[in-house]
């Protein structure tokens, strides 16, 4: 941090990079500690604010801060028009708790979310994608097939020669032809 001052003064995007080293290299603690200093003022550019929240969730979630981490995730909501990462990432944490509704109502705000390319480093498979593929694991989770099933072929619509996607496929036609569960994308009405 040293030589990132300049007459006495840090200056923001600085400290926001060498929170993000921090992380990188397993210096959760510091990484926590710069990336709030980070925040604190509010006078960095908006993108890396962001990845300031995202950086900050990801390091107090390793530290085993759940709350910690969900909160710092909310607080990019209020810096601006919300990120599917951003959303995806709520959505992640309640997925590992064994919270699915919660989490489904996550992956479902991130998939009306626009693409937004112009607001920094936007990772395009958080708006379609990942959402679609973890309401796959939600659905099926809480034991509905056919609509973790129909979760799953929307996620092949984005990436249709992803292991993840085929392995999925094949669980569900086994489950299918084990259980005679409707086609993906038909409901059990149409099917009676």
């Amino acid at each position: 941090m040293k030589r990132w001052r300049w007459q006495g003064v840090v200056y923001a995007r600085d400290r926001f990079y060498y929170g993000r080293e921090l992380y990188y290299h397993r210096q959760y603690d510091r990484a926590v500690q710069e990336l709030q200093a980070f925040l604190a003022p509010g006078d960095g550019w908006l993108p890396d604010q962001l990845e300031a929240c995202k950086f900050l969730s990801a390091a107090l979630h390793v530290q085993g801060d759940r709350k910690g981490a969900f909160a710092a995730l909310c607080r990019s909501f209020a810096l601006g028009a919300p990120r599917a990462d951003l959303v995806c990432g709520c959505g992640d944490l309640l997925l590992e708790q064994g919270d699915y509704p919660a989490a489904i109502c996550w992956y479902k705000w991130a998939l009306k979310l626009p693409r937004d390319l112009h607001s920094g480093f936007v990772n395009t498979d958080d708006t379609g994608y990942l959402p679609y593929l973890r309401l796959c694991v939600c659905y099926d989770r809480m034991g509905d097939y056919a609509a973790a099933a129909r979760c799953n072929a929307q996620a092949a619509a984005y990436r249709p020669d992803d292991a993840a996607v085929q392995q999925n496929a094949a669980y569900f036609a086994a489950l299918q032809h084990a259980a005679d569960l409707p086609s993906i994308g038909e409901d059990k009405e149409q099917n009676r």
